[in-house]
């Protein structure tokens, strides 16, 4: 019984936490995250519902993995804190600085 009470609060952590740091990745505004966060954690909570349903698994789970797809899509593909535009420019720098 304490271990399913432990899962659900890991859950609700996670529902949010998540759509929080998402926003953050995409806009430095706070009044933009307000925005963005709410929206992120709407879609994904559809698009998971419909994932579980289809799947036939735990709806809590399929949102936090959904959410947890796009905060990873985000932390990669992000236009200015994305890891991989971040690697691209530090190469850049460096066939620069190797260049001159």
């Amino acid at each position: 019984m304490v271990a399913l009470q432990a899962v659900g609060v890991v859950l609700v952590v996670a529902m949010l936490i998540i759509p929080g740091a998402t926003a953050y990745l995409l806009t430095d505004r706070f009044n933009r995250m307000l925005v963005i966060a709410p929206a992120i954690s709407a879609l994904c909570a559809v698009i998971g519902l419909y994932v579980s349903y289809y799947l036939d698994t735990a709806a809590g789970g399929m949102i936090v993995l959904t959410q947890g797809v796009a905060f990873a899509l985000v932390y990669f593909l992000s236009p200015r804190h994305g890891l991989i535009v971040t690697r691209m420019v530090a190469r850049r720098r460096r066939t620069r600085a190797a260049v001159t």
